[in-house]
C-alpha cells in the first residue's frame, strides 16, 4: 500500500519489527504528543468556528466527511508544519481522501493475504506495487505528499519544538546512521496514511453512538458541565483534564469495543520454534489472526448485552 517500503504494520521479521518500534516509538509516544497538543488545539477551533458559521445559516453538513478533513489536517499540520487545508475551505484538496479510497479493496487483502497478493503486486511488469509513477490511488497521495515534505524541508521556520518531521529527519537506526530523506518522507507519508480513516473512523462513530442513546449523551453532558463550571476545563479540553473525565474515557473505550477503527483481521506468523496460545500449540509460520469486531461480541467477556453501547460496563 505505501510502494516497497514495508511499513511496521507489515513487518514480519522480528528484529527488524523490534528495531522499527525502537527507533519510531519516541516519534508517537504519548509524552511528544503531549509536546505538540496546541496544534491539535488549533485545529479543533478552526473545525468548530467552521460549523458555527454553519449552523448560524441552518447548513447541514457531513459529519464523516468534515472528520476525515479534520483528520486529515491535524495529521499534515502535526507533521508539515501547517495544515493542507480541508477544512478551511470545506473541500477534499487534491482528492486526497477519494484517492485513498480507492485502493482500500487492494490495501485490505494486501493486509489480510500477504502470503497471497506480495507475491502479485511485487511482479513488476504488472504494475500493481504502489509509485510515485502512477498518477491514481497511492501513487497520487505519494506524489502529493512528496511536493508537500519538500516544501517543509526548505521552510524551517515552520518547525516546531517536538514536531513530527524534525523528530523523524533526527531519528537514528539502532547502529547510530542517520535517517535518510527518503526514508523521513516514507514515514510521513504512512503516518499519514495509516491514521486518517482510523481516526476519522472513530469520531464518526463516537459522535452517533453518543447522540443516538440518551442516556449516555445525558450522563457525559453532566460530567462535562460540572467540570466546566467549576473551572477545571479548558477549551479546547486538554488531555491531561480528560484524564479526570471517567466517563468520557468509558464512552470513548465503549465506542471502540463497539466499532474499532481497524475491524479486520491482521494476520501474524508464529515465530521460530512455534508458541502456545492458551492450550494450543501453534508451530512456527502458522499465520494467527483474532478479528477485534468479533472479539468485542463476545459475551463471556461483555455480558449477553455485548451488542449494546453501555459505557457504563
Amino acid at each position: 500500500m505505501a510502494g516497497e517500503e514495508a511499513p511496521l504494520l507489515q513487518t514480519e521479521d522480528d528484529s527488524e519489527h523490534a528495531e522499527k518500534m525502537k527507533i519510531l516509538g519516541p516519534t508517537y509516544s504519548v509524552r511528544h504528543m503531549k509536546i505538540m497538543e496546541d496544534i491539535v488545539s488549533d485545529r479543533i477551533v478552526c473545525t468548530m468556528d467552521q460549523f458555527r458559521r454553519k449552523a448560524a445559516v441552518g447548513e447541514v453538513v457531513d459529519m464523516a466527511e468534515w472528520a476525515r478533513w479534520h483528520v486529515y489536517d491535524t495529521i499534515t499540520h502535526l507533521i508539515y508544519g501547517k495544515p493542507v487545508g480541508m477544512t478551511i475551505e470545506g473541500r477534499d484538496i487534491d482528492e486526497l481522501v477519494a484517492q485513498w479510497h480507492k485502493v482500500f479493496t487492494l490495501g485490505g487483502l494486501v493486509v489480510t493475504l500477504p502470503w497471497l497478493i506480495h507475491p502479485i503486486i511485487s511482479v513488476k511488469w504488472l504494475g500493481l506495487m504502489p509509485s510515485k509513477s502512477h498518477k491514481f490511488g497511492s501513487g497520487h497521495i505519494m506524489n502529493v505528499h512528496e511536493q508537500l515534505f519538500k516544501q517543509r524541508l526548505h521552510k524551517p521556520e515552520l518547525a516546531k519544538d517536538g514536531n513530527m518531521f524534525d523528530s523523524l529527519l533526527h531519528t537514528t537506526h539502532t547502529d547510530g546512521s542517520q535517517f535518510t530523506l527518503d526514508e523521513a518522507e516514507n514515514q510521513c507519508f504512512i503516518l499519514i496514511v495509516g491514521s486518517q480513516d482510523t481516526s476519522a473512523a472513530f469520531i464518526s462513530t463516537f459522535l452517533r453512538l453518543i447522540l443516538t442513546h440518551d442516556q449516555a449523551y445525558t450522563r457525559l453532558m453532566e460530567e462535562i458541565e460540572a467540570l466546566n463550571l467549576s473551572g477545571r476545563l479548558s477549551h479546547p479540553v486538554t488531555y491531561e483534564e480528560t484524564e479526570h473525565m471517567p466517563y468520557f474515557a468509558a464512552c470513548v473505550k465503549e465506542a471502540l469495543r463497539m466499532s474499532p477503527s481497524v475491524s479486520m483481521t491482521l494476520p501474524r506468523y508464529a515465530p521460530e520454534g512455534g508458541m502456545c496460545l492458551g492450550d494450543t500449540w501453534v508451530p512456527e509460520t502458522v499465520e494467527v489472526a483474532a478479528n477485534p469486531y468479533v472479539i468485542h461480541r463476545n459475551r463471556t467477556i461483555y455480558g449477553e448485552d455485548a451488542e449494546e453501547f453501555r459505557p457504563e460496563r
